[in-house]
């Protein structure tokens, strides 16, 4: 998306696709309170729910998560057309979408954190929910195109506690080997 309201709808930050910047307004006041360059063509932008952090993505350029206060950037470690950046609820990763895969990031490091791929397929949408990841991709075999939303637990205690939740019963020893 070339434009971002934040969560609190108190800031927007608009792509200058022609210029290779982010624009930072205040909604109420109208007021530019900050400007991100990039060297290539931006294609994303997400707010944190904070408003401290915008995150960005060009087409020739790392994406990027610019601190609002300072401007300084911390660079994530991916080139390419990426459709989406987006932040998860506390602000603390960025999920970005491109090709075929998603990739999570930290925030203040820009450190990967996971790597989904979806082979086959091309990911149109990544959008953090809770402690998961919604994903949706699609796939084109002839003339069908195959639409797919998953959810993705992001962390491995999360997928323990949700798969325990939808268990109704003890596992025998052979299932907790199996599975």
């Amino acid at each position: 998306d070339h434009v971002a309201l934040s969560p609190d709808g108190a800031r927007v930050a608009v792509a200058v696709t022609d210029q290779n910047y982010v624009l930072l307004f205040d909604v109420e006041s109208r007021r530019e309170i900050g400007r991100f360059p990039h060297e290539g063509t931006v294609v994303a932008v997400s707010i944190s729910a904070d408003g401290r952090a915008v995150a960005t993505s060009s087409r020739d350029d790392p994406a990027r998560v610019f601190d609002v206060a300072t401007g300084r950037a911390t660079t994530l470690d991916l080139r390419g057309n990426h459709r989406v950046v987006t932040f998860s609820p506390d602000g603390r990763e960025v999920a970005t979408a491109v090709g075929d895969s998603v990739r999570v990031f930290t925030t203040a490091t820009g450190e990967e954190r996971a790597r989904l791929q979806f082979p086959l397929e091309q990911v149109y949408d990544v959008t953090h929910e809770g402690k998961s990841l919604r994903i949706m991709s699609g796939s084109t075999l002839g003339d069908t195109v195959e639409m797919i939303v998953r959810r993705h637990l992001r962390n491995p205690q999360d997928l323990i506690e949700a798969a325990c939740v939808r268990v109704t019963r003890n596992l025998t020893p052979q299932e907790w080997t199996k599975y």
